[in-house]
């Protein structure tokens, strides 16, 4: 398991930035102007979350070259989420970074996406030229499996266990389809494609993909998507619109409503039943209001307004 130690000696903070070369970078949100968004331009950029100096959402360089690399870390409390795209987590739309989480990315020009590749709490595992390749169970929250012409497999077999709410993507580059053993139905990833799980509190490997808009309405319904926006309108100009939103008892980890109010009009709130929150909260306007379900405790987790 991860702790603060073991985190603090994988971080350039703890070692207290004494010289990296002259492409190296050493961010946090608050030393990028209060922003998530990691800037291009370093050859590796260590980017840390803590409490006080931290970002709900997070995005890799938009600009990379080829061979760069980030190493993201959080000690914050506060989980965050990282955006997927340019990645091969694309389809699950974010990345959980959970509070001691550490993870690596590096560039590649040729598959033009930032690939995973190692991390105390995200793994790479290649194909080994093998009929089965089977993942292995650990306690990593991100997986990313990588399958080549030359690193092939005809069959990944998912880990028997991981963590709740953990995702991994079966990242096929290969020219031949892979079969999936483990997961809903046992299926197929296709040449060329990327095939995304999330495993859940049941024991189950799930797929959740996706970002959604739903309705606002009193009960909400257990969400099909990964992410789902829910807009709050003017209640002068929408007379269903209810005063007391609340969230589906069931849903899968990770799964995300996201509340936003787009009028003046402070009329909605959400119950603060099946949520971490002792209180209704009332969703303002200017806020994003992010509630992140978790399988094991049952209830929708509050990140905070921003």
């Amino acid at each position: 398991m991860i702790n603060r130690k073991m985190l603090c000696a994988a971080t350039l903070a703890c070692l207290a930035p004494f010289a990296a070369a002259a492409q190296d970078g050493y961010l946090t949100p608050g030393k990028n102007g209060g922003s998530g968004q990691m800037p291009s331009g370093y050859s590796q950029l260590y980017f840390e979350l803590s409490n006080g100096d931290w970002a709900g959402k997070l995005s890799l360089p938009a600009r990379p070259k080829a061979g760069d690399r980030v190493t993201l870390s959080s000690l914050a409390d506060t989980y965050a989420l990282l955006d997927g795209r340019q990645t091969v987590f694309a389809d699950q739309v974010y990345i959980p970074v959970d509070s001691l989480s550490n993870a690596e990315f590096r560039w590649s020009a040729k598959h033009a996406r930032w690939d995973v590749i190692g991390g105390l709490s995200a793994r790479v595992v290649y194909g080994q030229n093998r009929d089965v390749l089977n993942v292995p169970s650990t306690e990593h929250t991100v997986t990313q499996v990588s399958l080549y012409d030359t690193k092939r497999a005809n069959t990944v077999s998912l880990p028997s266990w991981a963590p709740n709410g953990a995702v991994l993507v079966v990242a096929n580059a290969s020219s031949a389809n892979v079969g999936v053993q483990g997961g809903p139905g046992n299926g197929t990833c296709s040449a060329g494609s990327n095939c995304g799980y999330v495993y859940g509190a049941d024991g189950a490997w799930h797929v959740r993909l996706g970002h959604g808009q739903e309705r606002i309405a009193a009960q909400l319904p257990t969400p099909d998507k990964r992410f789902t926006d829910v807009f709050v309108g003017n209640p002068a100009q929408d007379p269903l619109l209810p005063q007391v939103v609340h969230l589906p008892s069931e849903a899968v980890c990770g799964d995300i409503y996201q509340f936003t109010n787009t009028h003046d009009a402070t009329f909605s709130r959400v119950s603060s039943d099946n949520t971490s929150l002792n209180k209704d909260a009332v969703i303002k306007k200017g806020l994003k209001y992010v509630f992140r379900f978790d399988g094991a405790r049952g209830r929708w987790i509050h990140q905070g307004a921003r």
